[in-house]
Parts: C-alpha cells; structure tokens; sequence
C-alpha cells in the first residue's frame, strides 16, 4: 500500500513546475550534485565530458543507472512532467528506460521525479549529473549514501 498520494505529492512540492522548467528561483531550496566526476570541471576540463572509448560511456551509465535503480528500490518515487503534474512510478523497468542515457537525449526528456520521503526533487541533468533539491539536509542523506555505494559522487553547490 502506497504512503502517498498524487495530491499529498502535490502539497509537498508546489514550487516542482518551476524548478523542473528552471523559471523560478525558489530560496527556500538548496541543492546539491550527483555526479560521476569527483568535483566540477571547469571551462579548463571540459574535455572530460567526452568518453573516449565506449567502454568509458557504459561505465558512466552503469553507475548513474544503479543510483535511480537504488531510489526505486529504496523508496517511493513519483514523476514529474513538463506540466508539474506528479504520477506515481511503479513499473520499474519503463522507470529506468526513461533514467537511461541516450545520445542526442532533448532535455524535456530528462527524468524528474518527487521523493516525498525524503522530501527531495531529483532530476537528470547534463553533463552526467543529477541535481537534488531540497529544504531540509539531513533528510537527503539516504539518497547521498545511495550515490556513494554506487560510484557517484556528491557536490557542493556555492551558496
């Protein structure tokens, strides 16, 4: 039986539409990066971005892959669409085809999903890395410990 609901989903994250469409700056949140880099590039490393052997992409994809596989796992996870309308996520599979990385992947199709448990938006971002926004630390630190056991790394945003 489900914890939550759409509408309870709804109520927790009403700002979910503007952070997803980036139009708004909403200060009550912060966020934090997931990422398969050690720490941010810079313009002087931007080369890293490239993979250069197909081996280096799937690697890549393994990790990012086993993190939104271990949010399923671990918890309740709803979608979130370009409209800001929430649908609870409970097909598995099609949940980790949308996750997956694919060449040429227009941003409107990047996933973008409401954790209500631990009260965390989380969405696939350029660049392999995934943005957490959240209000309150010390409920982000399951998903963090989850990003680590997978090979990820976490970074600090400047405030």
């Amino acid at each position: 039986m489900p914890k939550y609901t759409v509408q309870s989903v709804l109520d927790a994250f009403p700002d979910a539409k503007g952070i997803m469409r980036r139009e708004i700056d909403v200060p009550s949140y912060s966020k934090v990066a997931v990422s398969v880099f050690p720490r941010w590039l810079g313009e002087e490393n931007l080369g890293q971005l490239d993979c250069n052997t197909p081996s280096e992409r799937t690697a890549r994809d393994e990790r990012l892959l086993s993190h939104w596989s271990r949010i399923f796992d671990e918890t309740e996870v709803f979608g979130v669409n370009q409209n800001g309308e929430f649908a609870h996520l409970t097909d598995k599979a099609a949940y980790i085809e949308v996750c997956r990385n694919h060449p040429n992947k227009p941003s409107d199709q990047f996933q973008f999903i409401a954790i209500p448990e631990l009260q965390v938006l989380y969405h696939e971002h350029w660049d392999d890395t995934n943005v957490a926004w959240f209000q309150n630390r010390s409920r982000l630190t399951p998903l963090l410990t989850w990003a680590r056991d997978c090979g990820l790394h976490v970074l600090e945003y400047d405030t």
